[in-house]
């Protein structure tokens, strides 16, 4: 762009010829001479003599001319390739708003259609970046279909947010962004919940088809799990699915031993199970509140296996007022003092009942002796 620069120096027009230059070069070298301005500053002066010594110079250079005098038609004529390159890199950013400003925009390509020979017609680099847009849109349904096919849930959890973030922005071009197709793949999650639950529910209808279904119940629940863990989009919808489950399983006499059983096989994990059925397994049960004996029973259990001290010293208090936490201070001396005490006394009445080579018949008896005493 320099030729364009060097007659804007001069204020003369691109198509001005020899004689208008050195016109414009005169009037001018005299208004910004030094000696004129009287000041020590030159620089306007030089670059006015730069200017016409470059003009005079190259303006005879056959096509120089015609390049001055229509100096953005490259630029313009690159801008299919720009609008191209700039809506893939927004949409690979997920730039989904400044992509529907993009789209927005593109009418205003109307104003260059006549400034560039042949004309620019704008229409059809609308058409094209339009349908641009809609091929990745459509990769990303195909993306949804394939993750869901393969219960993929954390990926189809993405997926479903991006379509989210899409219909924001660019649910004014149903051509290009379809609002079903946020809804159908929603619709479909919901359902297959509600599949689940249903299924589950029937393994529960007795007590002996809950113990003859336990292995199809538990992959069931487990399922609804990794709903549950893997699709936060849907946590409230499963959720809710999972706690009636576990609710109807309650109706029934026999429902709390057999969810405390469930818990605990939850719990304790299965040698079929891989790692991340095991980790999906231990958040169901810390998530109900149907398991808390398990997890009681648990706890109580990993205690009774670890020293006293380690016990006691792992113990932390806090007090919460007004919103500040404060850590407070623990006596695990008193603590460990008292505990030595209480475990004494166990030992000393129930000693023979916890020693692991007892003889059962005769505690049996014994007990059975103490408990006729007793009887009103």
């Amino acid at each position: 762009l320099n030729l364009i620069e060097y007659f804007a120096i001069l204020d003369i027009l691109p198509s001005s010829n020899q004689r208008d230059i050195e016109k414009a070069y005169r009037s001018l070298s005299k208004r910004y001479h030094p000696d004129k301005t009287g000041k020590n500053d030159s620089t306007m002066f030089r670059k006015v003599k730069e200017a016409h010594d470059y003009l005079i110079e190259n303006i005879k250079v056959e096509g120089e001319r015609g390049d001055v005098e229509r100096p953005f038609d490259a630029k313009i004529k690159g801008i299919r390739t720009m609008l191209r390159e700039g809506a893939k890199s927004l949409f690979e950013q997920q730039q989904y708003d400044k992509l529907g400003t993009l789209l927005f925009r593109l009418d205003d390509l109307k104003m260059l259609d006549d400034l560039v020979v042949p004309s620019l017609n704008h229409s059809n680099i609308i058409d094209e970046i339009k349908e641009l847009i809609q091929g990745f849109v459509k990769q990303v349904r195909v993306d949804v279909d394939s993750n869901w096919s393969s219960r993929d849930y954390r990926a189809l959890n993405e997926n479903i947010s991006d379509l989210k973030e899409m219909e924001k922005h660019l649910k004014a071009y149903p051509d290009i962004y379809s609002s079903s197709w946020n809804r159908g793949i929603v619709e479909r999650v919901e359902k297959e919940i509600e599949r689940l639950g249903q299924q589950a529910r029937t393994y529960l209808s007795s007590h002996h088809s809950a113990k003859e279904n336990r292995d199809d119940f538990r992959r069931c629940f487990l399922n609804m799990g990794h709903v549950l863990v893997e699709l936060p989009i849907f946590k409230n919808t499963t959720k809710s699915v999972m706690c009636g489950v576990l609710e109807y399983c309650l109706v029934n006499e026999w429902g709390y031993s057999f969810l405390f059983e469930f818990g605990l096989c939850l719990q304790r994990g299965d040698e079929s199970d891989n790692e991340v059925d095991k980790q999906v397994a231990q958040l169901i049960v810390a998530e109900f509140s149907h398991f808390k004996e398990v997890l009681t029973m648990v706890w109580n259990e990993e205690t009774a296996q670890k020293p006293a001290d380690d016990t006691v010293h792992g113990i932390r208090a806090q007090c919460c007022k007004g919103g500040i936490t404060q850590e407070l201070h623990i006596k695990r001396g008193d603590l460990l003092e008292s505990f030595e005490v209480f475990d004494a006394q166990y030992k000393k009445l129930l000693g023979e009942y916890i020693d692991p080579n007892a003889d059962m018949k005769a505690l049996i008896q014994k007990t059975a002796a103490i408990a006729n005493k007793l009887k009103p």
